[in-house]
C-alpha cells in the first residue's frame, strides 16, 4: 500500500475507532519501517490453475486444494466491482459490516487508479475480499507486468468464515474470471512469516519467484532466495 494510502487510512481509522488503535497502530508501522518483513512473491500461469469443471490432471495444485474447490458451499457467489456505484444498498452495507467503513474511501481511491475488486458473498453476506491491478495500467519496481498480467492485493477472509477453506473457493473462482478477460499471468505476495498464506499458494499451484522487503521508499531482494 502506497504510503500517501496508509496515512489516509490511518486517519479515517483513527477518527472512527480512537486513541488506542492509532497508538497500536502507529507502533506497528514504525516496526515494519525499522526492520520490514520478508515477502515472498509468487506467480501463476492461469492456464495451468485448476478448473474443477475439467479432468486435465496437469492442472497445477495440489489433490487437496482441488478437493476444496470442488466443493464449494451453498449459496457462494462472487461479484466483481469497477466501482462503489455498481454496488447495490444492500451489498454496500455488507461490505461495510465486513471491512469496516473507514476502508470504504479506500476501495473507491483504488477504483479510481484501475483495481477491479472481487468479493465472496455467501448467502448475501461478505465472506472475503480480494483486489487486482492490471499491469497495462499499474507498474510496479519488483516485477514488470505485462498486459496480460495481474497482481493480486490484500487478500482476507472474514474472520467469520475462516477455516473453512473458503480461500482456495474464492481464488479459484476470481482467476476464472481473470481468464475471461484475457489474463495469462497472476502474481500475489505475502509476508514470509504468515504460515498459512504460503501453504495455501503452494498448494494452489503458485511457484515462488522471489524474496523482497521495502524501507525507506527503496526495494531489497534477497539474493540467495532468487
Amino acid at each position: 500500500m502506497p504510503l500517501v494510502e496508509k496515512i489516509i487510512e490511518t486517519y479515517d481509522r483513527f477518527t472512527q475507532e480512537g486513541l488506542v488503535w492509532f497508538v497500536s497502530r502507529s507502533a506497528k508501522l514504525l516496526r515494519e519501517s525499522l526492520c520490514p518483513p520478508w515477502v515472498c512473491l509468487y506467480w501463476l500461469p492461469i492456464a495451468d490453475a485448476v478448473d474443477v469443471r475439467t479432468s486435465n490432471t496437469k492442472q497445477a495444485g495440489s489433490n487437496k486444494f482441488r478437493g476444496l474447490v470442488s466443493r464449494p458451499p451453498e449459496g457462494v457467489e462472487l461479484r466483481v466491482f469497477t466501482n462503489l456505484s455498481e454496488i447495490n444498498p444492500q451489498e454496500y452495507q455488507a461490505l461495510k459490516d465486513s471491512v469496516g467503513g473507514s476502508d470504504i474511501p479506500v476501495y473507491q481511491r483504488r477504483f479510481s487508479q484501475g483495481v477491479e475488486l472481487h468479493v465472496l458473498f455467501i448467502d448475501q453476506k461478505v465472506a472475503g475480499t480480494l483486489s487486482f491491478v492490471f499491469g497495462k495500467i499499474h507498474r510496479f519496481q519488483h516485477v514488470v507486468l505485462t498486459d496480460r498480467d495481474a497482481m493480486a492485493l490484500d487478500g482476507r477472509i472474514d474472520p467469520k468464515y475462516r477455516g473453512h477453506g473458503l480461500y482456495p473457493i474464492f481464488l479459484s473462482l476470481s482467476i476464472e474470471k481473470l481468464k475471461q478477460r484475457g489474463i495469462e499471468r497472476l502474481f500475489i505476495d505475502t509476508n514470509e512469516n504468515n504460515e498459512a498464506a504460503n501453504r495455501s499458494y503452494a498448494s494452489a499451484g503458485f511457484r515462488f519467484l522471489l524474496k523482497y522487503k521495502t524501507g525507506w521508499g527503496r526495494y531489497r531482494f534477497d539474493r540467495k532466495a532468487i
